[in-house]
């Protein structure tokens, strides 16, 4: 049976009420970018009305670190868990903590014994008397209600496969927490899109720029996306990206850091804290006006080494560097080129990251479940003069292989068919600490 043969099939969250019209080129956005570039939302003639910075700030309102300290004084060491991972973001929120006498009870890591996360997370957690728990995340109790409900407490901004699992996850914590201390938002220090070719941005065209460094590897989105269509999602993402970078008025890498800022945090990392605040309080001190003002003020050199942030892990916390940050260790940590040169390789070859395995797990069971086929397919119809049904049958045959597209189509899909069947939870919902 083929895609279309289904278009009979109607979902029950569909039959009550008309599918709203999935936004063609935000899909398409999605599927070559993993975010959309600009102000579009899922749906035709909807726009995303993204947070300003001063709203972001309002996440976890500080002005000042003296600020930052004062909130995380406060904090409930019984109530909370630290996320801690083996990188710099969760132990420079350790080292904060440490600073001003808080020492969650617990911490916790997402991964396999064995692994850099887990082999650092324990050591930190052991050398500061913090009891560490791993969860070994996994799809087995994810379900396609999962997959909507987190998916579309974002406003239909994330991937689904990248995301479906964390409910289950937020399940298996609810007992032991009812806040989580996060580092999410570190990365704006982090100089994300720096490398040693972005003297010559301004000189090229942003075409050549966004193919490599932008567009996600291995990607097969252009296969999938009829050229009328793809041309348009490119030409206005590279309009966009053209008024973003092109100021010549402002240094390259304010630029870079304001494109890290305007789509990265507004369209991905804080639609993720917006959605978990529906299982807890989510206690997110990087996304405070004290530590973006912090961030955007490093000079260049200081951003992609994460010097920055470990010098002020040396000021709160010197004890935590003597633990190795893993893969990350600073005196092994590969150079901004040395990274540049991996990235390219991998679009040129191809080559998906080692992360994509638990989103790849997530697209073969989602793509077993009745529900989602249905709603897929509905959308194949819809869409069928933008998008290559053969070609989506052919990703639904094999999920494992395209998990980031199949994870984008399932967002709209569920954007498209399920969104007037999810309402706001009510058993265990959150607001922010």
């Amino acid at each position: 049976m083929t895609l279309a043969d289904r278009d009979d099939g109607r979902s029950s969250a569909s039959a009550t009420s008309p599918p709203l019209a999935i936004d063609a080129v935000s899909l398409a956005q999605d599927l070559l970018f993993g975010m959309r570039i600009g102000e579009r939302g899922p749906y035709e003639q909807s726009a995303v009305r993204r947070a300003s910075a001063t709203a972001i700030a309002k996440t976890w309102p500080a002005a000042t670190f003296d600020e930052i300290f004062e909130r995380l004084s406060e904090i409930d060491r019984d109530a909370s868990m630290l996320e801690l991972t083996a990188g710099v973001d969760s132990r420079l929120v350790l080292a904060m903590l440490l600073r001003v006498g808080v020492t969650p009870r617990r911490a916790f890591t997402i991964g396999m014994d064995g692994s850099d996360d887990v082999r650092v997370a324990k050591e930190l957690s052991r050398v500061t008397g913090i009891e560490h728990l791993t969860i070994a995340a996994s799809v087995d109790n994810v379900t396609a209600q999962d997959a909507a409900e987190f998916v579309g407490h974002t406003g239909w901004r994330v991937n689904t496969c990248s995301y479906a699992w964390l409910p289950s996850v937020f399940r298996e914590l609810e007992p032991l927490r009812n806040a989580q201390i996060t580092g999410a938002g570190g990365e704006l220090a982090g100089g994300f899109y720096y490398s040693p070719l972005d003297r010559f941005i301004r000189s090229l065209p942003i075409s050549r720029w966004r193919r490599y460094r932008l567009e996600k590897p291995g990607n097969q989105a252009r296969q999938l996306i009829r050229a009328p269509l793809l041309r348009a999602a490119l030409h206005e993402a590279d309009c966009h990206l053209s008024e973003l970078l092109g100021c010549r008025r402002e240094p390259i890498h304010s630029a870079l850091d304001r494109l890290y800022f305007e789509e990265r945090m507004r369209n991905w990392a804080l639609p993720v804290l917006d959605a978990s605040r529906q299982w807890y309080h989510v206690i997110a001190p990087f996304f405070s006006q004290a530590y973006m003002d912090w961030s955007t003020c490093l000079v260049p050199a200081q951003s992609p080494l994460r010097s920055g942030q470990i010098e002020l892990i040396r000021q709160f916390a010197p004890q935590l560097l003597d633990i190795p940050f893993g893969s990350l260790d600073a005196s092994r940590r590969p150079s901004p080129s040395s990274k540049l040169a991996r990235k390219i390789t991998r679009r040129i070859m191809g080559r998906r990251g080692s992360g994509d395995l638990l989103a790849a797990q997530t697209a073969e069971l989602l793509c077993r479940a009745p529900e989602m086929v249905d709603r897929l397919s509905q959308l194949a119809v819809e869409l069928k003069d933008a998008m290559r049904q053969d070609v989506m049958e052919q990703m639904m045959r094999d999920p494992a292989n395209y998990p980031h597209e199949l994870g984008a189509l399932m967002t709209a899909a569920n954007a498209a068919y399920a969104g007037d069947s999810l309402g706001p939870r009510t058993s265990t919902g959150h607001a922010s600490a």
